[in-house]
């Protein structure tokens, strides 16, 4: 464990291989802000996405909570800035760290929140540490969703709660091109038709 920079950590070698959204970081930050890319593209509402964040937040008493691909934290920054439960936000790339500590520090901080630089496939926690477990928006970037849901699970203590969510093919043409472009990019490895509880 070693401070990647200011207010993250980092479990990551420092020489670790730039994340492929750390390029596109500002680009895809104000892109998913956007109603035309939410809405139009995926149909969907971004203040459904601060809800379900609201809900997980709401859960499982006083219990720490962990968030893995946490990104710039776009939809979450207000829920997470008033959080009264200890909150570990996790993800690959450094920049959306980076942007998610600057929305944060807007939101007048947070002395119960830890940013954390690492892998979301290798975390670096026991078995069963946090009441609640989250991944918003993001199984589609895991090359093997279930290799991802098994290592959020193996960190979920007993009667805890697991939320999760990404993106999939629902039928509107413009969502599955915009898919299949973020395919070519590196940025989406798997379709699915329906994620379910």
């Amino acid at each position: 464990l070693h401070m990647a920079d200011e207010g993250i950590w980092s479990v990551l070698p420092e020489e670790a291989e730039e994340a492929a959204f750390d390029r596109l970081a500002p680009i895809y930050d104000r892109l998913v802000r956007t109603r035309v890319y939410t809405g139009l593209v995926f149909g969907t509402d971004p203040a459904d996405w601060t809800a379900f964040s609201r809900e997980a937040m709401g859960c499982a008493g006083e219990g720490a909570l962990l968030d893995v691909a946490c990104g710039s934290l776009t939809f979450t920054d207000l829920v997470y800035a008033r959080s009264p439960r200890p909150v570990v936000l996790a993800d690959r790339s450094i920049a959306m760290l980076r942007m998610g500590r600057e929305r944060l520090a807007n939101r007048g901080g947070n002395p119960q929140l830890a940013l954390l630089h690492a892998d979301g496939l290798e975390l670096p926690f026991r078995d069963e540490t946090f009441t609640t477990v989250a991944c918003y928006g993001a199984l589609h970037v895991f090359e093997d969703p279930g290799a991802a849901v098994a290592e959020l699970h193996r960190c979920l203590a007993p009667g805890g709660r697991l939320f999760l969510t990404g993106l999939a093919d629902t039928g509107r043409w413009i969502g599955l091109q915009a898919m299949k472009m973020m395919q070519r990019l590196r940025h989406f490895q798997n379709f699915r038709t329906i994620y379910t509880a």
